[in-house]
């Protein structure tokens, strides 16, 4: 008889059940609880705490590898881009006649449905609200916001050595190159073509070499918030 050996498994499957519970120390009974260690922190009795948003993240900080222009780091997906996009509404001059607004959404991917998130009536009631504090009235208002320009930042996947046939050739991001540009035939990113031409208009202007990509027509690709927005 030959012996029976599982298939093996084509790539890493977790299971968020069995694979990914939280594990916060040694399990006693001298660990205090969750809501003692908050307590703790606030100097109240655990019993006052009522309840609390839990949102476990990785600790581990971030790195340089390589030569030293590689950045290891969680999270980069969004914070690279939350950061430039402060950046540079810091950099702006005042102006009169525009309103930059920056939003950095809560969930993102995950709960974009919340009362907070993308897919929400917060950021464009935000807006409204900004706009008629400014003395406009609601039809203007309406006028406004479909004169302006949003700009949905987010990572692209660069061309992985290892993995080259995961990108179209004509369509292979490199690392260092600039900007990516992001197409995507069912809408998944923001890209239009107003909006390719004054992103275009834009990086010549400063300068900034754009590259293009669109994501090969037998691969799904990830979305952002932008066309939520």
């Amino acid at each position: 008889l030959m012996p029976f050996r599982a298939a093996a498994p084509n790539h890493l499957v977790l299971d968020r059940e069995r694979h990914l519970p939280p594990l916060a120390g040694l399990d006693g009974e001298d660990v205090p609880s969750l809501e003692e260690r908050i307590g703790l922190v606030l100097g109240v009795s655990p019993s006052d705490v009522l309840g609390w948003d839990l949102c476990l993240v990785d600790a581990a900080p971030a790195s340089l590898a390589g030569s030293g222009d590689l950045v290891v780091s969680g999270r980069l997906d969004n914070l690279a881009s939350c950061h430039a996009l402060l950046g540079a509404l810091l950099a702006l001059n005042p102006s009169d006649h525009r309103m930059p607004v920056v939003a950095f959404l809560d969930g993102e991917e995950v709960g974009s449905g919340m009362a907070e998130g993308a897919d929400s009536r917060f950021l464009p009631r935000l807006l409204e609200r900004a706009l008629s504090a400014c003395g406009l009235n609601p039809e203007r208002i309406g006028a406004v916001l479909a004169s302006g320009f949003a700009l949905s930042c987010d990572m692209a996947h660069a061309l992985h050595p290892n993995f080259p046939d995961r990108h179209d050739p004509r369509h292979a991001p490199i690392l260092g190159r600039g900007p990516v540009l992001k197409w995507n035939a069912g809408l998944r990113y923001a890209t239009t073509a107003t909006g390719t031409a004054r992103l275009r208009l834009a990086a010549g202007r400063a300068g900034v070499p754009l590259q293009v990509f669109a994501m090969r027509a037998d691969l799904a690709c990830g979305s952002t918030v932008g066309p939520l927005v």
